[in-house]
Order: structure tokens, then C-alpha cells, then sequence
């Protein structure tokens, strides 16, 4: 994808690349010209990523990486760079590749400007994490005798590509090993499904990471029941507590950390805790999460937030606000639903 969107660009003729190659014979005034802009570029593009990973949310696979390639993409079209020289600069000297690694990597990982070559990135982004203890570069820009672009280095650079870098291992890995978690998370629940003890098999599950498997394992403490078994094609599960002891805790424990990680049902659910329970009453917190389903088109949620407005419910009395989400819900083409009114849901 992100090739595509280099060549389509690269091909307007209204846009000549500043970088024609690696080297350059041009005067100095341009040289110097051109060192800085590459500067600025790469500087400038480390601060834009950082700024997106502090901001993103590791849930749902919530930091696609088109984010990062097309800024990658408009950056570099609109100072006019070319995609495979600017990669070429970043690797030609041994100080490049210490300030720019973690750039380095990615665009090896995608394909950026490159072919794809992820034992490449992962050995770049390695070498980030194992040295970054170690004594960098002196700030001097350098020029050598071949005449080759050298980044500047300062402290800011080289903290933000180590920052980077790190963030970027941590995704790299788990793309890698999602696909065998999946596959992990499948045989434990077939196992609990044939009827073996579901707590063990949810529970394995669940450490390793996936939410449905957190739910599940919640919805096991909250009933007492610890099998299931298959019986006409859907599942029998037996509340009767024998098998292990209800746990409101734990319940609450698995629950929560499903709805932390984007599990839409055990959102909702969490927020009718927050409403109904006695002891743990939170309107606030329940308001959230249902102003967070809303979101998502949960049209049971979203006659929840137009009724906290309406009632004050975790929020601020607001008639204005919970009119237009009576009209939003109205609007929605979801399926048949109930009609509603401000007073009458």
C-alpha cells in the first residue's frame, strides 16, 4: 500500500525530488541546503511519530500501521524527497544509522522504499535496544571525504529514535506472535468446549492475552460453573456452582480488563455494573462506557446516553444533548428498533 502511494506521487511531474542520489557534486550553498532539509525532514518525522504512538491505544490492533506510512508518505511529498534516496542517506554512513535506526528498521520491516526484509528490521531494532546504554556519538555534524549527507545528531534525535525503536520491536513482535497466540487461544477453547475444565483452558487463554477468552473466564466466576459441554450445537453451561464457587471479584477482574481491551460486550456489561451494583456504584463510569459504545453504533447504549443526559447520570443534566441523541438514534439505520421520545424510553 505504501509503495503505491510513494509511485503514484513521485510520478506528478509538478513535484522534481530535491535528492537526485546519495552523493552530491552540486555547490556547497545547495549541499548545506540539502543537509538540512533532511535534518528538518527526519527530526520532524521522529517527533510526528512519537507523538502518534504516546497517543494510540494498544487495543484492537488500534495502531495500524497506515498511520505511520502515510505520514511517512505526506512528509517526505511535501518537502518534495524522494522515498528510496532518502533511505539511502539514512544508511550510507555508520552516524546515520545510529541517529536514524529505528526509521530504518520500519521502512525495511514494510518495504519502504526497499524490499521487504524483516529479519533486516529486526536486527536493526535489536541493536537499538541492546546499545542504548552505550556512550553515543559526538553532536558534530560531519561531512566526509566522499562527500556524503551526514544527519546532524543531537540529543533530541537520538532520544526519539531510541524511543522509537522500542515501540516499533514491541509491535514487531507481537505481529509475529499473534498469529501463534490465535492459534493457542483456538485448542484451549475446543478443549473446553469437549468438555474439559473450562477454567483451566479459558484461564490459559486469558494470560496469554485474548479477550474473548477474559470474558468467558469472567462469565465462568460470576455463574460457579467451571464446564461446558456440547450439547445440539451450542453450549450447556451449569450454574450450580459445584464445579468451582461464584467470584464476584474475579468476575469483576476478567470482565474489566476485557472491556479495557476493546471487548464491546463486557464494556456494556461493565457499565450496567457501574449503574446497578450497590456497593460499587460509579454513574460516572458507567456514563463513559456507554458514551464509548455509542460510539460503535450500540444502539442500546446510545438510548443509555441520552438518557444520562436527560436524568443527569453520570453527567451534567442536558435536555439539548440528550435530544440530539435521540435524533442520532433515530437516524441510525440499524436494523428495526423501538422509536423513542425524550420522555418516553
Amino acid at each position: 500500500m505504501a509503495d503505491n502511494f510513494y509511485d503514484n506521487n513521485n510520478g506528478n511531474n509538478k513535484h522534481i525530488s530535491i535528492i537526485k542520489s546519495s552523493k552530491y557534486e552540486s555547490s556547497p550553498l545547495k549541499f548545506d541546503t540539502i543537509i538540512i532539509i533532511v535534518n528538518k525532514v527526519l527530526k520532524e518525522l521522529l517527533q510526528e511519530l512519537n507523538v502518534i504512538l504516546l497517543n494510540t491505544e494498544f487495543e484492537e490492533k488500534n495502531y495500524n500501521t497506515h498511520k505511520f506510512n502515510l505520514l511517512i508518505g505526506t512528509l517526505l511529498l511535501e518537502y518534495d524527497l524522494d522515498l528510496k534516496n532518502v533511505l539511502k542517506i539514512m544508511t550510507n554512513n555508520p552516524k546515520n544509522i545510529m541517529c536514524c535506526s529505528s526509521l530504518i528498521g520500519y521502512f525495511y520491516q514494510h518495504g519502504i522504499g526497499c524490499k521487504v526484509d524483516e529479519i533486516k528490521a529486526f536486527e536493526i531494532f535489536s541493536n537499538v535496544i541492546k546499545n542504548n546504554q552505550n556512550v553515543l556519538l559526538d553532536q558534530v555534524p560531519f561531512i566526509d571525504q566522499k562527500n556524503e549527507t551526514i544527519i546532524f545528531l543531537d540529543n533530541d534525535i537520538k532520544e526519539l529514535n531510541e524511543i522509537i525503536a522500542q515501540y516499533f520491536i514491541s509491535i514487531f513482535l507481537y505481529e509475529n506472535t499473534i498469529f501463534h497466540r490465535k492459534n493457542n487461544y483456538k485448542f484451549h477453547i475446543r478443549n473446553a468446549e469437549k468438555g474439559d475444565n473450562a477454567i483451566e483452558w479459558y484461564s490459559k487463554s486469558s494470560v496469554g492475552g485474548n479477550i474473548k477468552a477474559m470474558f468467558d473466564l469472567g462469565f465462568c466466576y460470576e455463574c460457579g460453573c467451571g464446564v461446558i459441554t456440547a450439547e445440539k450445537g451450542h453450549a450447556n453451561y451449569y450454574h450450580d456452582g459445584k464445579i468451582i464457587s461464584k467470584d464476584e471479584e474475579k468476575w469483576f477482574y476478567w470482565n474489566r480488563k476485557a472491556a479495557i481491551n476493546g471487548y464491546a460486550l463486557t464494556q456494556y456489561i461493565l457499565a450496567e455494573y457501574y449503574i446497578t451494583d450497590y456497593i460499587n456504584k460509579n454513574e460516572s463510569r458507567a456514563f463513559k462506557w456507554y458514551m464509548k459504545l455509542a460510539y460503535k453504533n450500540w444502539l442500546i447504549a446510545i438510548c443509555m446516553v441520552a438518557k444520562c443526559y436527560r436524568d443527569g447520570i453520570g453527567t451534567d443534566k442536558n435536555l439539548e444533548e440528550a435530544t440530539k441523541w435521540i435524533k442520532y438514534y433515530r437516524l441510525s439505520g440499524l436494523g428495526n428498533k423501538p422509536q423513542i421520545t425524550l420522555n418516553e424510553f
